[in-house]
């Protein structure tokens, strides 16, 4: 097989299945840390994957005289290509059980593994399929991507939830001390309960973009599959029954605070610069229409911070990690915002003040 592809025509491919090429050197199937390269007359595809996300991406070339497939290893064509001037011609060939790179006067010679041997994900079986904006599809993994545990024991919650129901997609993530809830409207789609892994969360944040342009999303028992002109991600899902979160949510909460978003924001970045890992406990006391807010370090340093509020309740005082409150200012994007909770040991649920569809629950601290 022998195909030629301009250096910045096959860049930009391999940079976005970069994501999922497996980089551990222990107890690894070699052929893993490969792109495997599929030639079809005028379409190039080049797929990566580790078993659980596999990407592929095609491009549109001038027609080949030939079809076929290689792999070859990922991280030593990138680098050449890379390395190679603006505009070189690259011409890829096999050799036996090598293949040769020639551009111009450079001949680089790699060798590879049986095509035959990578994995690849067949067609999805009984599909739930749906097409949605790209711009609310990511905000949706936005909204909810941070609250994800990162090695839980509890495996459920190393992942977001996908449920289709009430003509709605939910999102919902959460790590057993906060929970975030985000929706986006669909119409006519069957009702699907699946768990999406972290990896695969964070491929889907790298590969969709904020355009205004449709997305199509296929869902089964056990993958995800998203599809777009550019690129085919498709991820294991995660087995197990996620939480059910609706039940999480308190329905009477007596305690509110209207806090403008910006300033609350800025007052507590201040108190976090002064705080570690290991205290980063604000402790917030409420007065009529009045918050302040206090942080000690280890080394005993404090910062005070005192602001307007509308509280016409009584005198509380309530400990939170401010990463966790940080986390919920950042992503919501109302001018302000609504804190609510019963008292100082169950959970405070926070909302943006207007439209919006998203929810954060965040357990205090004791102080």
């Amino acid at each position: 097989m022998e195909f030629s592809i301009l250096r910045e025509k096959i860049l930009k491919p391999m940079r976005l299945v970069a994501g999922v090429v497996e980089r551990r050197q222990v107890n690894q199937n070699p052929i893993l840390s490969h792109v495997l390269i599929t030639v079809e007359h005028s379409t190039i595809s080049f797929t990566t994957t580790d078993q659980e996300v596999e990407l592929v991406s095609k491009i549109e070339v001038e027609p080949q005289a030939e079809t076929g497939k290689i792999t070859i290893p990922f991280r030593k064509l990138n680098d050449v290509c890379r390395a190679l001037p603006d505009n070189a011609l690259i011409t890829i060939s096999t050799e036996n059980d090598k293949v040769a790179l020639r551009s111009n006067r450079s001949r680089i010679s790699l060798s590879v593994l049986n095509a035959e041997q990578f994995p690849v994900q067949d067609a999805l079986q009984e599909v739930i399929q749906f097409t949605i904006n790209k711009k609310k599809f990511r905000h949706l993994l936005e909204q909810t991507a941070f609250a994800m545990a990162e090695q839980d024991v509890r495996y459920y919650f190393n992942g977001m939830l996908f449920e289709i129901k009430n003509n709605c997609l939910y999102a919902v993530a959460a790590d057993g001390h906060r929970m975030a809830i985000n929706k986006v409207a669909l119409y006519d789609v069957s009702p699907i309960r699946v768990i999406i892994p972290r990896k695969g969360i964070f491929e889907m944040l790298r590969m969709v973009d904020e355009s205004d342009e449709d997305i199509t999303v296929e869902l089964t028992a056990r993958y995800i599959r998203l599809i777009e002109k550019d690129f085919m991600l498709t991820s294991k899902l995660l087995e197990g029954r996620f939480p059910e979160y609706e039940a999480i949510i308190p329905n009477t909460l007596t305690k509110n605070v209207i806090i403008n978003r910006e300033t609350f924001k800025n007052a507590l970045f201040r108190a976090a610069a002064l705080l570690s890992d290991k205290t980063s406990t604000v402790v917030l006391t409420l007065n009529k229409d009045s918050l302040k807010i206090i942080a000690t370090s280890v080394e005993k340093d404090e910062v005070e911070e005192y602001l307007n509020v509308q509280y016409d309740e009584d005198s509380i005082e309530i400990g939170f990690n401010v990463k966790y409150l940080l986390d919920c200012l950042h992503a919501l994007t109302t001018e302000t915002i609504k804190f609510s909770f019963v008292d100082a040991f169950n959970s405070a649920l926070i909302t943006g003040v207007g439209p919006g569809d998203s929810i954060f629950l965040v357990m205090p601290r004791r102080i």
